[in-house]
């Protein structure tokens, strides 16, 4: 069983790239693990995933995801989106990295968007900078360290093409491609932390649950609300960065390409 590690910032596609591999038989996501060790307010709110996160402790399974993985069920893939090169530090190495990317401008101003929801207030000098100065620079050092087979994905390629997309991307990963990769949201998924916070075990509950519904995906999309949150001034700031343009070229360099369907 392969350990497939999502990597990226906050707001990258890691959910929606979680849930499409969570559709193949075989593979099994809880999407943010450790939340699981560094949350205790998820334990507290659900007496399953207490009891998931008591027996399933850092300490006494060293090799965490493996025993993660085979827990919920996997055979051929464990997916976790852990995202941060520092929790895969601390928590243990994938065997192959994802990196899921928006356009960079969509990127901050889903940031920005969620900073002030939070009640926060982190500029966007300070966002380009943990996001393209630490975080992209991170990832790529951690993977050259444990040379580890890496490719990314576009989500705006996703919502053009995403039958070929994600046949490129079964194909590097050596999963087999499931039809029902394209219609994602009609699967139940169980997620701890991310931008689900939909704290379920059960999947008979997660089919009926109302609630789960209108707080997943629904189909694939561009994230275009960029363009009328940012300044100009601010977009052409953003895509003029010299590390947004390392990170642009370093992405695209590793991008999956598309798969024409077999006829």
């Amino acid at each position: 069983m392969d350990v497939i590690g999502i990597f990226g910032p906050s707001y990258c596609g890691s959910t929606i790239t979680a849930m499409v591999l969570d559709c193949i038989p075989g593979v099994s996501t809880i999407e943010e693990s450790h939340q699981l060790l560094d949350n205790p307010k998820i334990a507290e709110n659900n007496p399953i995933v207490q009891r998931v996160g008591k027996r399933f402790h850092r300490n006494l399974f060293p090799d965490w995801y493996q025993e993660l993985g085979k827990a919920l069920g996997a055979t051929r893939a464990f997916v976790t989106a852990d995202k941060s090169p520092s929790t895969y530090q601390r928590i243990g190495t994938p065997d192959k990295a994802v990196l899921p990317f928006k356009d960079p401008r969509a990127q901050i101003a889903s940031c920005l968007r969620k900073e002030k929801m939070r009640g926060k207030n982190r500029t966007l000098d300070q966002l380009l900078k943990t996001v393209y100065n630490h975080l992209y620079p991170a990832c790529w050092k951690f993977i050259a360290e444990h040379q580890l087979p890496a490719i990314s994905m576009s989500l705006d390629d996703l919502a053009d093409h995403p039958e070929g997309i994600l046949r490129s991307l079964t194909t590097f990963l050596e999963l087999p491609y499931d039809p029902q990769m394209l219609r994602f949201w009609e699967v139940p998924h169980l997620s701890v932390g991310g931008n689900t916070r939909a704290f379920r075990w059960h999947q008979e509950e997660l089919a009926t649950d109302s609630e789960w519904k209108i707080r997943f995906y629904r189909a694939f999309g561009k994230d275009d609300r960029w363009k009328t949150e940012l300044a100009p001034e601010d977009a052409e700031k953003i895509i003029t960065h010299p590390n947004v343009i390392d990170a642009m070229e370093r992405l695209d360099a590793l991008k999956v390409k598309v798969c024409e369907a077999p006829k």
